[in-house]
């Protein structure tokens, strides 16, 4: 249907392109005599591989009102325009083809498919970790008191205390240009990094955090321990098992 009403619009197109060069207005409405028949001349055009048009497009127009470059010019015209629509034609055809492939794959019932243990877990904690990404976890009092102790008894440092608080510093000097928050401590031992502020801007603080969490190089939880002063938060950071 689509590629029906496609042909029939460029069809009338080249009638109407046509009529326009042939006469520079519509076509005019004059009955001619008998003795101006034998004045006519017939041109003749054919346009191959369109339904509608399969039979030859007949032309007749008073040879005294045309003269050669006019006759040329309608006879590109009208090459053109049936070059246009074979494309246009071949275009559609590709595209039903593409469209009828992909169905046909979509409409095949999918394989089992397999995957190590390892696999599994790197999949979900990826999963895991996205999905909280802008959020903050608020820990009940003995869930926060286990985490304050694991991080206050294990000292050590490695590769990765460094790399994470340099990540978290440059980020801080970049998103608080105003100097609207003061960062009072960022330590990270091997396994966990804790994070006190002070905020002049509650709403653009937590904008900023949101956005820390969404980086790339982020890859982390984010707990959160509540104090009696609005101003000021402590977060802790769990490194990525």
């Amino acid at each position: 249907m689509l590629i029906k009403t496609i042909q029939h619009l460029m069809t009338l197109t080249v009638g109407f392109l046509a009529g326009y060069l042939l006469f520079n207005k519509q076509p005019p409405q004059v009955a001619i005599e008998p003795q101006q028949i034998a004045s006519t001349e017939t041109m003749t055009t054919s346009i191959p591989a369109i339904e509608l048009a399969e039979k030859e497009a007949t032309i007749t127009v008073d040879k005294n009102t045309l003269n050669s470059t006019e006759i040329e010019q309608l006879k590109r015209l009208v090459k053109s325009q049936t070059s246009q629509i074979l494309k246009l034609e071949e275009n559609i055809k590709a595209q039903a083809e593409l469209i009828a492939t992909n169905q046909k794959h979509a409409d095949k019932p999918q394989k089992l498919k397999t995957m190590s243990m390892k696999e599994f877990e790197e999949d979900v904690k990826n999963k895991f970790v996205n999905r909280f990404k802008g959020y903050a976890i608020e820990l009940e009092k003995n869930q926060l008191k286990d985490i304050k102790a694991s991080f206050e008894t294990q000292q050590a440092r490695s590769s990765w205390s460094a790399e994470y608080e340099n990540y978290i510093s440059d980020y801080m000097s970049k998103a608080n240009p105003d100097n609207l928050h003061f960062i009072e401590e960022l330590n990270c031992n091997k396994s966990m990094c804790r994070l006190k502020v002070e905020s002049n801007n509650l709403e653009d603080w937590e904008a900023i955090y949101s956005q820390m969490t969404q980086q790339k190089w982020y890859d982390s939880l984010t707990f959160i321990e509540r104090s009696n002063d609005p101003n000021r938060f402590t977060y802790y950071i769990p490194k990525r098992p």
